[in-house]
Parts: C-alpha cells; structure tokens; sequence
C-alpha cells in the first residue's frame, strides 16, 4: 500500500521539471514523499487507507468525533465501561450512525453518532471507546491532494539547487535571501480539505 498522493510518472511529467531518465528517481521519490507528509501535515488528515484499531476520548455523550472512515463495513465499536482497558460493551450497527449520513464529493464519515435505540451512550473518559476498521481513510486521493503533492514535490527538487532561498538585489542595492512559505495556490487546493482540530 502506497501512503503517497502523487507518483513518479506524474512528477516526471510537468515540463518544468525537465527529467526523464532515471537518475533521480530516489530523490524524486523522496520529495514525494516528504509532499505527501507536509500534506498530511497542513491537513491534519491523511488521505490514504489503513487498517487497525484506534481509542478514543469522547467529550460528549451522544457523539464522537473520529479518524476520517469510508466504510461500516465490518466496523466494530466497543466500549470500557469500568475504566479498567476491557472493552467490555460491543456495540452493534443499531447503536450508532456514521456521520455525516450523506457524505459527498468522496468525502469520508467523521463522526459516530449514538442512536440510543439500545440505551447506550458515551463513557467521557480518556481511552474510553475502541474502534476497529479495515477502512480508515478515503476512498480515493482527491484530485486537488494529487495536484498539491505534484507541486510541492516540484518545489522541493527545485530547492536543491537554490538551498540558501532565491537571491535578488533591491532598488538600492542590498541582496535578499527570499524561501517562500507554503505556495497559495497549493493552499488553494487544499483549504477545503485542512481538518479543524476543535
């Protein structure tokens, strides 16, 4: 399973990067995956699919934010009702609701919402609630995750020959070192994906 958001091809494809054989493919692969962290990064999110169990500290009692999901199938939800790491109460698929109920665009669900059709709610309490998926993630890259990792993998390969920033002379003569930050149109592209962590 590949956790990056842009391939070799696809670098090797923007004109400006003029490369075409194989000698830099290593590095080239690294700036892609070093894109696709910084992505992650400024997300607060990754965008690539995963397996395996993960807690949680609900701060409410009726819902649960969550790791982004794109299936219920086979999600299980248990819960420690005695504080003691046993996951004693295995919830079934009429305890909860996945939100939002109609995700759009490939988004995935966020939240798990109680339904209290068997009575249950959340334990606030740290670690409380255990989940398990063999479908954490997205569906798919987005498009504009696709085009953002191309551009900063661009500009990261780009950098290894200007490593002390862009050097340029002012109206009065004095020399400036300029290493711009996050491009604005990668933060562009990804905006309606950055993840809010309230």
């Amino acid at each position: 399973m590949t956790t990056n958001y842009a391939t070799l091809a696809e670098l090797k494809d923007l004109d400006v990067l003029n490369v075409s054989n194989i000698d830099h493919d290593d590095a080239l692969n690294r700036e892609i995956g070093a894109a696709s962290r910084k992505i992650d990064e400024f997300c607060a999110r990754h965008f690539y699919q995963e397996s395996g169990t993960k807690y949680y500290t609900p701060d409410r009692f009726d819902e649960l934010k969550i790791d982004d999901i794109y299936s219920s199938t086979g999600l299980t939800v248990a819960l420690d009702s005695n504080r003691d790491a046993t996951y004693d109460v295995s919830l079934t698929s009429s305890d909860w609701d996945l939100w939002p109920y109609n995700p759009k665009f490939g988004r995935p669900y966020v939240k798990l919402i109680m339904t209290y059709l068997n009575g249950y709610s959340f334990y606030k309490y740290p670690k409380s609630v255990s989940i398990t998926s063999s479908y954490w993630g997205w569906t798919a890259v987005p498009s504009q995750v696709n085009q953002a990792c191309v551009m900063i993998a661009n500009r990261l390969h780009k950098r290894n020959q200007t490593i002390l920033g862009q050097a340029g002379a002012s109206a009065i003569g004095q020399l400036s070192l300029k290493i711009p930050r996050l491009d604005p149109d990668v933060q562009e592209l990804l905006l309606p994906f950055r993840k809010s962590l309230t």
